[in-house]
Formats: C-alpha cells, structure tokens, sequence
C-alpha cells in the first residue's frame, strides 16, 4: 500500500481517481495513524480545493500535521477535540461541524465526515469536507429574522396568535402579553384547545361565532371584530381581534392576528355618546321649556286677559251707567263678571296644581282599585251617555283612586274638546304586570310628530280645540300616572281618530 493511503490498480485508475476528487465540490483527505505507536494522525492526501477554500495547499497540510488543529475555530475546538478522541477510541465515524479560519482571516463552516478503513496492519482515515458556510450564514439569517420577529412580537402592545385552519381554530402561539391582557399564560393557552371561547363574553357570543365561521369558510376574508372578553380575575374587556390567513402556493396554512386591548376607547366612546345623549335631551328640554313659555304667554294673554278685560268693562258700566240699568241687567253684569273671576281662578289653580304635580315629593294614598267599578262611577258622575262609554274586561291596580279619576278625567276632557259630538269608548284590560285603560275617540286624530309632545305642559293640537283650554290637561295625566308607577301612550285609532291607553302597575 502506498504512502499516500492509495491501492494502487494501475496508474490510469489511480489518475482517473485523483481527477475525480479534484473535480468534487469538496475537500477530500486520508489520514494515517503513527504507524510507529506514538499516537497521533498525519494528513497523507488532501484534494487540491483545500486551497482556494482555506488558502492553504495541500503539501502545507501534509508538512505540518498540526496545520489542521490550529485552524479550527478557538470557540469550536474542544468541541472537534472531543469528538475526535471519540472515534479514535472506538473507531464509529466522525461527523462533526465546525468553522476553521482562512488564511485571509474569514471564517468558513466546515461539515467534517470521515470513516476509518483497517486492512493488511495499516489504519487510516478517509474523509470529505463539505463547505456549509453559505447554509450556516442562511441559519443564522433565518435563527436572527426570528429572534427580531419574536422580540418585536413580544413587545408589541398587544398579543399576537397563530391558530390552526381546523374547525376548532386550535391554538399554536400566543405571545406572552396574553398574561397581562387576560390573566392566562401561554402554557394555559396550549393545554386548553376552547379557552378562547370560553373568555368571549356571552352576549357577543353568537356574533363573534358567525364571523369566526365567515372567516373559517372565505379564507380571504379579514376577522376584524371588536367584542368583550372576560378575565381570569372576572373583570370585562373589551378587545379588537384583527386576523388574516397565511397561504403557501394557494393553500392556507394558518391564521395569524393579534388582539389589542381597547376598553378605553371603548369606554371614551360610551361617555362621549352618553354626553351627546344628555346634551340632546337638555336641548330638546330647553326647545320644550321655550314652547311652553310662548304657549304659556299665549294661553295667559287669552285666559286672563279676556276674563280681565270683561271684568273691568263690567265694572265700568256698573260705575257709569248702573242707575241706568235694569235689575235684571245689572244682576246679568254681576253674573257675567263672577263666571270671569271663576275662569282666572280655574287657570290659576292649574298652573299651581301643575307646579305641584311637578315635584317629586307629591305625595298619593294607594289601595286596590276595582278599574271597572271606578270607571262606571266616572261615567256616571260625567253623565255621559251608556252607550258612547264602553266597559270591556276586569282588572284592578294598585293606585290612588283619584289620581286614576283625575287622569281618566283629562282623557275625557281632551276627548269632548276634539271630538264633541263623536263617540268615545273606554276599555279596560289586564296585561302582564297590570292593566291598561284605553280611551279612544274618532275624532281628528293626532300628528305623528305630536304623539310624545302633546304630554308637556301647554302644548296643544290644533287651534279651534285650542282655544278651548290651556293645554295641561294630558300633562296632569302623564304626571298622575307616573306618580302611580305607570305611563301613557298616544296611538292612532283604527279607521281615524286618538287612541290613549294608560298602564297602571298590579
């Protein structure tokens, strides 16, 4: 056997193996051991690329066998050491990976693979060099864009997610924000493949459950939903959940999103809607308040002043011209001048009787009130004709019964001034939680944009039927029927006319 560790079979054989291994994209070497027992290898044959790999020729291997140790990288040689003795030992093949520095100084990735040949008393090694270098820099590229990924992933002021393209939407990562934004750590998160669902709030449940289906179903579909989730510590949030699915030659791989916490704006926004709520209902007070004021005024300078002004010209003919008149007439005068002062006190009542309704300390006398029992002494005491007052049903309420007369009796009233000479019937039934009494007339019926503001004080309908009151009427009614627990509506008749239906608690 040759020194350089090859058989020779003939020179054309061996040329054709030695422009062979020259041609690899490799470093092809065979190491012998000291044949003299001492220990230790020396470098028989070394492929020609050594050089243009490491700048080093293959004769400066051979020279010197410690050549190869002192290129090993300082940080990998005890490592390459180790593994060395290793096969030396027990003769298992020696495949390691490890950098060497060039001649120019660079440093190259080297994978190292060599098997140990035995025949005819002779032991030696041969082995191949692969260049990694170009794979290593690409690991390490990959390994560096993923530690940046995670650290900007991991900072990131929200918990970004991979989840699986399964029905369930298993879980792959959470990002550890998930501790601060939910109370639930990422290994929570992986041991329980439904505690997603489990957090989303059940009153958002049905439409975040439509939209993960949407979004399982059209994979280019963006989920974008902002809902509430509920904390390990029970407290609600509420999150915006923005994912998207990744592809990979057209088919879905996984969805990947993040959730971010946005009570506060969620909570902003609640305060700023209720604000502009309580603006809209302040300025709509204050539009209510100035109507009143210009009805007021109106109805004043009509109830007063007319009663006034045929007041005094009563007295003046009285002082002028009283000598003049006949008893009779002068009785008429005096007549007429104290039906005047009753009408200023009636107007004047009213408005103190609205004052007072107005103040929640108004006290009422509630009892169990027979609605049927109570609605026929009404029609009695109004004198109303049997067949125009209809009872239907029976039913009773808890309530103050002459607060249930008065608001029965300014229906009535507000009836007889639009509809004189039409019908009205009044019906009584029992609903849930109480019981309704419905007065309707087929009279000219309501505005549909009147049908809330015809309750406050002074508005009235249309002006004929305006002159006949001041307009606190239904005011005192609504105010009754709220004093008693209750409330009341205005509706449209069928086939014409004004439907007002009042709910008085149990």
């Amino acid at each position: 056997m040759p020194s350089d560790g090859f058989t020779v079979l003939g020179a054309d054989a061996e040329l054709r193996y030695r422009t062979l291994v020259g041609q690899l994209p490799a470093i092809v070497y065979t190491e012998f051991e000291d044949p003299s027992g001492a220990g230790g290898t020396r470098i028989t044959f070394m492929s020609p690329q050594v050089e243009d790999l490491l700048g080093y020729g293959p004769d400066a291997f051979i020279a010197d066998p410690s050549l190869w140790q002192r290129l090993v990288h300082p940080d990998d040689a005890a490592r390459v050491s180790r593994e060395n003795s290793t096969s030396d030992e027990s003769g298992a093949p020696f495949d390691v990976e490890y950098r060497m520095i060039a001649r120019d100084g660079t440093q190259r990735w080297f994978r190292d693979v060599s098997r140990l040949v035995e025949g005819e008393g002779e032991r030696y090694w041969h082995g191949v060099l692969l260049d990694t270098t170009q794979t290593q820099r690409a690991l390490e590229d990959a390994r560096l864009a993923e530690r940046r990924y995670q650290g900007l992933v991991e900072t990131l002021p929200a918990v970004v997610f991979i989840d699986a393209m399964d029905e369930g939407a298993t879980n792959i990562y959470t990002s550890p924000q998930t501790h601060e934004l939910l109370g639930y750590t990422v290994e929570d998160w992986m041991a329980d493949p439904d505690l997603w669902w489990s957090l989303v709030h059940p009153d958002d449940m049905e439409r975040i459950a439509a939209a993960q289906e949407r979004h399982a179903r059209l994979t280019d579909h963006v989920f974008d939903e902002e809902y509430r989730m509920i904390r390990k510590d029970r407290r609600v949030i509420w999150v915006r959940d923005i994912a998207s699915t990744i592809f990979d030659d057209g088919v879905a791989l996984f969805a990947q999103g993040f959730l971010m916490d946005v009570t506060a704006r969620k909570e902003a926004e609640h305060v700023l809607e209720l604000s502009m709520q309580r603006e809209m209902e302040a300025a709509q007070q204050l539009r209510a308040l100035d109507r009143s004021r210009h009805t007021l005024l109106r109805t004043l300078s009509h109830d007063l002043r007319e009663p006034i002004t045929a007041f005094i010209g009563g007295t003046s003919t009285l002082e002028h011209h009283g000598e003049e008149l006949s008893p009779a007439e002068r009785a008429g005068i005096l007549s007429s001048m104290r039906e005047r002062a009753q009408k200023m006190n009636e107007v004047i009542t009213h408005l103190l009787d609205l004052d007072r309704l107005g103040e929640e300390a108004a006290q009422t006398s509630q009892q169990r009130v027979d609605l049927r029992t109570l609605l026929q002494q009404i029609r009695a005491e109004r004198g109303l004709d049997p067949s125009s007052v209809k009872l239907r049903g029976d039913a009773s309420v808890w309530a103050d019964p002459e607060a249930v007369r008065a608001i029965v009796g300014h229906i009535l009233d507000n009836a007889e001034r639009h509809a004189p000479h039409g019908t009205v019937t009044i019906m009584v039934t029992a609903v849930e939680g109480g019981s309704e009494i419905a007065v309707e007339d087929d009279g000219p019926g309501i505005a549909a944009d009147m049908h809330e503001a015809i309750f406050e004080p002074f508005r009235q309908g249309d002006t004929d039927a305006a002159s006949l009151g001041m307009g606190v009427g239904l005011a005192y009614a609504q105010r009754h029927a709220e004093l008693q627990g209750g409330r009341i509506r205005a509706e449209d008749r069928p086939g014409g006319g004004a439907r007002f239906v009042v709910f008085l608690p149990a």
